[in-house]
Protein backbone atom coordinates (compact mmCIF):
# COMPACT_ATOMS: atom_id res chain seq x y z
CA UNK A 1 0.00 0.00 0.00
CA UNK A 2 0.82 3.72 -0.57
CA UNK A 3 0.42 4.44 3.60
CA UNK A 4 0.14 7.74 4.91
CA UNK A 5 2.93 9.37 6.84
CA UNK A 6 2.31 9.99 10.23
CA UNK A 7 2.95 14.10 10.77
CA UNK A 8 6.41 13.59 13.42
CA UNK A 9 9.02 11.84 11.24
CA UNK A 10 12.55 11.31 12.60
CA UNK A 11 14.93 12.78 10.96
CA UNK A 12 17.51 10.90 11.71
CA UNK A 13 19.58 9.54 8.25
CA UNK A 14 19.01 5.62 7.14
CA UNK A 15 21.52 3.37 6.02
CA UNK A 16 21.93 3.70 1.98
CA UNK A 17 19.46 1.99 0.30
CA UNK A 18 20.98 -0.13 -2.91
CA UNK A 19 18.54 -2.11 -5.29
CA UNK A 20 19.35 -5.87 -5.59
CA UNK A 21 21.50 -6.34 -8.45
CA UNK A 22 18.82 -8.11 -11.08
CA UNK A 23 15.70 -6.22 -11.82
CA UNK A 24 12.76 -7.38 -11.57
CA UNK A 25 11.46 -8.59 -14.95
CA UNK A 26 8.34 -6.16 -15.52
CA UNK A 27 5.43 -7.64 -17.81
CA UNK A 28 5.45 -4.77 -20.96
CA UNK A 29 3.92 -6.23 -23.59
CA UNK A 30 1.82 -4.98 -26.80
CA UNK A 31 3.47 -1.38 -27.59
CA UNK A 32 3.52 -0.23 -23.51
CA UNK A 33 6.74 1.92 -24.15
CA UNK A 34 9.49 2.69 -21.23
CA UNK A 35 8.41 1.00 -18.46
CA UNK A 36 11.74 -0.35 -17.25
CA UNK A 37 13.39 3.17 -17.97
CA UNK A 38 10.82 4.62 -15.79
CA UNK A 39 11.39 1.80 -13.18
CA UNK A 40 15.33 2.06 -12.84
CA UNK A 41 15.61 5.87 -13.18
CA UNK A 42 12.96 5.91 -10.32
CA UNK A 43 14.86 3.67 -8.21
CA UNK A 44 18.05 5.60 -8.65
CA UNK A 45 16.07 9.04 -7.49
CA UNK A 46 14.43 6.97 -4.74
CA UNK A 47 17.84 5.38 -3.45
CA UNK A 48 19.24 8.72 -3.63
CA UNK A 49 16.96 11.01 -1.79
CA UNK A 50 16.84 8.10 0.76
CA UNK A 51 20.83 8.31 1.17
CA UNK A 52 20.78 11.91 1.75
CA UNK A 53 17.35 12.62 3.42
CA UNK A 54 16.97 9.30 4.83
CA UNK A 55 13.48 7.24 4.65
CA UNK A 56 10.95 9.83 6.59
CA UNK A 57 12.28 12.99 5.08
CA UNK A 58 12.83 11.64 1.33
CA UNK A 59 9.29 10.75 1.08
CA UNK A 60 10.12 6.76 0.53
CA UNK A 61 9.76 5.78 4.43
CA UNK A 62 9.56 1.84 4.90
CA UNK A 63 7.18 1.04 2.04
CA UNK A 64 9.19 2.63 -1.14
CA UNK A 65 12.43 1.95 0.82
CA UNK A 66 11.21 -2.20 0.34
CA UNK A 67 10.38 -0.67 -3.19
CA UNK A 68 13.51 0.29 -3.98
CA UNK A 69 15.37 -3.02 -2.42
CA UNK A 70 13.07 -4.88 -4.52
CA UNK A 71 13.90 -2.81 -8.04
CA UNK A 72 10.61 -2.60 -7.96
CA UNK A 73 9.06 1.15 -7.98
CA UNK A 74 6.72 0.10 -10.61
CA UNK A 75 4.78 -3.09 -10.03
CA UNK A 76 3.41 -5.48 -12.43
CA UNK A 77 -0.21 -4.69 -11.27
CA UNK A 78 0.79 -0.95 -12.68
CA UNK A 79 1.91 -2.44 -15.68
CA UNK A 80 -0.65 -4.72 -16.11
CA UNK A 81 -3.46 -1.75 -15.44
CA UNK A 82 -1.26 0.53 -18.21
CA UNK A 83 -1.62 -2.26 -20.03
CA UNK A 84 -5.42 -2.50 -19.91
CA UNK A 85 -5.65 1.79 -20.60
CA UNK A 86 -3.18 1.15 -23.64
CA UNK A 87 -5.38 -1.68 -25.19
CA UNK A 88 -8.68 -0.51 -24.16
CA UNK A 89 -10.93 1.37 -27.15
CA UNK A 90 -12.24 4.28 -24.85
CA UNK A 91 -9.41 7.02 -24.50
CA UNK A 92 -9.57 9.75 -21.76
CA UNK A 93 -9.20 13.30 -21.62
CA UNK A 94 -7.19 12.84 -18.57
CA UNK A 95 -6.05 9.94 -16.46
CA UNK A 96 -6.56 10.65 -12.35
CA UNK A 97 -4.14 8.41 -10.09
CA UNK A 98 -6.14 9.26 -6.81
CA UNK A 99 -3.13 8.58 -4.07
CA UNK A 100 -0.18 8.53 -6.63
CA UNK A 101 2.73 8.53 -4.52
CA UNK A 102 6.01 8.43 -6.21
CA UNK A 103 3.40 8.79 -9.11
CA UNK A 104 5.81 6.30 -11.72
CA UNK A 105 2.17 5.57 -12.69
CA UNK A 106 1.16 8.61 -14.25
CA UNK A 107 4.56 8.84 -16.13
CA UNK A 108 4.31 5.42 -17.19
CA UNK A 109 0.60 6.50 -18.86
CA UNK A 110 2.59 9.55 -20.32
CA UNK A 111 4.74 7.79 -21.71
CA UNK A 112 2.61 6.25 -23.73
CA UNK A 113 0.86 9.15 -24.96
CA UNK A 114 -2.08 9.28 -22.13
CA UNK A 115 -2.00 12.57 -20.66
CA UNK A 116 -2.23 11.75 -16.82
CA UNK A 117 -2.27 13.41 -13.37
CA UNK A 118 -1.01 12.45 -10.12
CA UNK A 119 -2.50 13.51 -6.94
CA UNK A 120 -0.87 13.16 -3.56
CA UNK A 121 -1.61 14.68 -0.53
CA UNK A 122 1.79 14.09 1.29
CA UNK A 123 4.37 16.78 0.74
CA UNK A 124 7.39 14.45 0.90
CA UNK A 125 5.81 12.29 -1.15
CA UNK A 126 5.24 14.97 -3.69
CA UNK A 127 8.55 16.21 -3.53
CA UNK A 128 9.94 12.61 -4.53
CA UNK A 129 7.75 12.46 -7.26
CA UNK A 130 8.53 15.90 -9.06
CA UNK A 131 12.33 14.58 -8.79
CA UNK A 132 11.66 11.84 -10.20
CA UNK A 133 9.45 13.57 -12.80
CA UNK A 134 12.36 16.13 -13.51
CA UNK A 135 14.96 12.90 -13.70
CA UNK A 136 13.03 10.79 -16.30
CA UNK A 137 12.16 14.24 -18.42
CA UNK A 138 16.15 15.04 -18.33
CA UNK A 139 16.92 11.60 -19.56
CA UNK A 140 14.32 11.71 -22.43
CA UNK A 141 15.98 14.78 -23.60
CA UNK A 142 19.23 13.11 -23.14
CA UNK A 143 17.79 10.86 -26.00
CA UNK A 144 16.67 13.84 -27.60
CA UNK A 145 12.95 12.85 -27.42
CA UNK A 146 10.17 14.20 -24.70
CA UNK A 147 7.49 12.43 -22.69
CA UNK A 148 4.41 12.21 -25.64
CA UNK A 149 1.72 12.96 -23.19
CA UNK A 150 1.70 15.50 -20.70
CA UNK A 151 1.89 14.45 -16.87
CA UNK A 152 1.19 16.43 -14.21
CA UNK A 153 1.59 16.19 -10.19
CA UNK A 154 -0.37 18.30 -7.85
CA UNK A 155 -0.40 18.07 -4.12
CA UNK A 156 -3.53 17.86 -2.24
CA UNK A 157 -6.19 16.47 -0.98
CA UNK A 158 -9.41 14.77 -1.77
CA UNK A 159 -12.54 15.99 -1.88
CA UNK A 160 -11.26 19.77 -1.94
CA UNK A 161 -8.20 19.52 -4.92
CA UNK A 162 -11.06 17.93 -7.04
CA UNK A 163 -13.17 20.83 -7.17
CA UNK A 164 -10.77 22.77 -9.15
CA UNK A 165 -10.37 20.22 -11.82
CA UNK A 166 -12.48 19.73 -14.93
CA UNK A 167 -12.77 16.16 -14.15
CA UNK A 168 -15.14 15.88 -18.04
CA UNK A 169 -14.42 12.94 -20.30
CA UNK A 170 -11.55 11.63 -17.88
CA UNK A 171 -10.94 8.82 -15.50
CA UNK A 172 -10.23 8.41 -11.47
CA UNK A 173 -7.94 5.80 -10.83
CA UNK A 174 -7.49 4.17 -7.06
CA UNK A 175 -4.88 1.35 -7.01
CA UNK A 176 -3.42 0.92 -3.95
CA UNK A 177 -4.98 3.55 -1.47
CA UNK A 178 -5.24 2.68 2.10
CA UNK A 179 -5.67 4.99 5.28
CA UNK A 180 -6.99 5.56 8.46
CA UNK A 181 -9.81 8.23 8.11
CA UNK A 182 -13.71 8.61 9.77
CA UNK A 183 -16.85 6.81 8.83
CA UNK A 184 -17.98 10.56 7.55
CA UNK A 185 -14.84 11.42 5.90
CA UNK A 186 -14.67 7.94 3.90
CA UNK A 187 -18.42 8.98 2.45
CA UNK A 188 -16.95 12.25 1.59
CA UNK A 189 -14.13 10.12 -0.21
CA UNK A 190 -16.28 7.92 -2.36
CA UNK A 191 -19.21 10.78 -3.11
CA UNK A 192 -16.25 12.93 -4.57
CA UNK A 193 -15.37 10.11 -6.94
CA UNK A 194 -18.68 10.18 -8.64
CA UNK A 195 -17.47 13.84 -10.16
CA UNK A 196 -15.75 11.05 -12.71
CA UNK A 197 -17.28 9.76 -15.36
CA UNK A 198 -15.37 6.66 -14.89
CA UNK A 199 -13.55 5.18 -11.83
CA UNK A 200 -11.32 2.16 -11.96
CA UNK A 201 -10.40 0.82 -8.59
CA UNK A 202 -8.57 -2.19 -7.10
CA UNK A 203 -11.59 -3.35 -4.32
CA UNK A 204 -8.90 -5.20 -2.40
CA UNK A 205 -7.27 -2.30 -0.93
CA UNK A 206 -9.38 0.77 -1.60
CA UNK A 207 -9.51 3.01 1.67
CA UNK A 208 -9.16 -0.06 4.24
CA UNK A 209 -8.08 -3.49 2.90
CA UNK A 210 -10.55 -6.28 1.59
CA UNK A 211 -9.20 -9.87 2.46
CA UNK A 212 -12.00 -11.88 1.36
CA UNK A 213 -14.54 -12.26 -1.76
CA UNK A 214 -17.37 -11.34 0.97
CA UNK A 215 -15.70 -7.65 1.66
CA UNK A 216 -14.75 -7.23 -1.38
CA UNK A 217 -18.34 -7.94 -2.59
CA UNK A 218 -19.71 -5.52 0.48
CA UNK A 219 -17.53 -2.33 -1.24
CA UNK A 220 -18.92 -2.35 -4.50
CA UNK A 221 -22.60 -2.45 -2.94
CA UNK A 222 -21.28 0.61 -0.77
CA UNK A 223 -20.60 1.97 -3.76
CA UNK A 224 -23.29 1.41 -5.91
CA UNK A 225 -25.44 2.32 -2.58
CA UNK A 226 -23.36 5.84 -2.97
CA UNK A 227 -24.13 6.52 -6.86
CA UNK A 228 -22.18 4.36 -9.20
CA UNK A 229 -23.30 2.26 -11.77
CA UNK A 230 -22.26 -0.59 -13.95
CA UNK A 231 -19.80 -1.93 -11.89
CA UNK A 232 -17.74 -4.75 -13.29
CA UNK A 233 -14.26 -6.55 -12.89
CA UNK A 234 -11.80 -5.82 -15.29
CA UNK A 235 -8.60 -7.20 -14.28
CA UNK A 236 -8.48 -10.02 -11.75
CA UNK A 237 -4.72 -10.64 -10.29
CA UNK A 238 -5.35 -12.66 -7.57
CA UNK A 239 -3.83 -11.22 -4.55
CA UNK A 240 -2.11 -8.32 -6.15
CA UNK A 241 -5.70 -6.59 -7.18
CA UNK A 242 -9.01 -7.12 -8.18
CA UNK A 243 -9.94 -3.76 -10.65
CA UNK A 244 -13.19 -2.94 -11.05
CA UNK A 245 -14.67 -0.20 -13.17
CA UNK A 246 -17.67 2.15 -12.31
CA UNK A 247 -19.66 4.50 -13.65
CA UNK A 248 -19.88 7.95 -12.12
CA UNK A 249 -21.47 11.29 -12.74
CA UNK A 250 -19.44 13.19 -14.43
CA UNK A 251 -19.64 14.06 -18.24
CA UNK A 252 -18.44 11.53 -20.80
CA UNK A 253 -19.51 13.47 -23.86
CA UNK A 254 -17.12 11.93 -26.74
CA UNK A 255 -14.80 9.60 -27.52
CA UNK A 256 -11.24 10.43 -27.38
CA UNK A 257 -9.47 9.15 -30.56
CA UNK A 258 -6.01 8.93 -30.12
CA UNK A 259 -3.19 7.35 -33.24
CA UNK A 260 -3.13 3.65 -33.04
CA UNK A 261 0.91 3.71 -33.05
CA UNK A 262 2.92 4.27 -29.71
CA UNK A 263 5.79 5.59 -29.14
CA UNK A 264 8.98 3.19 -28.81
CA UNK A 265 10.77 1.94 -25.91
Amino acid sequence: MKPTLPPAVQTTQASPVKPVVVLQTLVAVGGLADADLINTRAIAVMARRIQDLGEGPSGASSYYADRVRQAAMLTNYEIKLAQYFLDSPTKFANYYEIGSGASTFPVLLAANCMPATGIEIDSRRHAAALDILQDLQAEFARQSRSLPATCTLLRGGVPAILEALDLENSVGIVTNLTTSISVQQRLDFIRSLLKFPVVILDVQRFVTRQTTPGTEDALVAELVLAGFTKPEIILDLGSNGRYFRLAGRGGLTSAIVMPATHVAA
